[in-house]
């Protein structure tokens, strides 16, 4: 993930999420932002599935269970068209192809805290 990006995309990506995604993913990406609270868990039934229409929690990006097994092309695709049913926006319309890419370079660094 690093050899994708340079250090002045990293570095504009940092900004990036600090500015549009720390409030609900947290400034260290756990999930744990000041608006994290306003999401509401998705609920198993008592058949065991999802219906696949609830709001969830922001990704928490420190989890490598869940960011090492999450490729490039996904979180990408996240980015662009949100989270649909989290309550994620779309940020296809706003960020650019670069920035989108970057993004998804620096969300990788969570998983290593001496890059950040």
């Amino acid at each position: 993930w690093h050899s994708n990006t340079t250090p002045d995309a990293f570095a504009e990506a940092k900004q990036l999420y600090a500015q549009n995604c720390a409030a609900c993913h947290g400034e260290a990406g756990a999930g744990d932002g000041v608006f994290s609270g306003e999401q509401v868990e998705a609920q198993e039934d008592a058949y065991g599935s999802w219906s696949g229409h609830e709001i969830v929690g922001p990704t928490d990006f420190t989890k490598p269970d869940h960011m090492l097994s999450a490729s490039p092309a996904l979180l990408q695709g996240k980015l662009i068209r949100g989270g649909m049913g989290t309550g994620m926006p779309m940020w296809g319309v706003i960020f650019t192809e670069v920035q989108t890419w970057s993004l998804v370079s620096y969300l990788y660094s969570f998983q290593f805290e001496e890059v950040r």
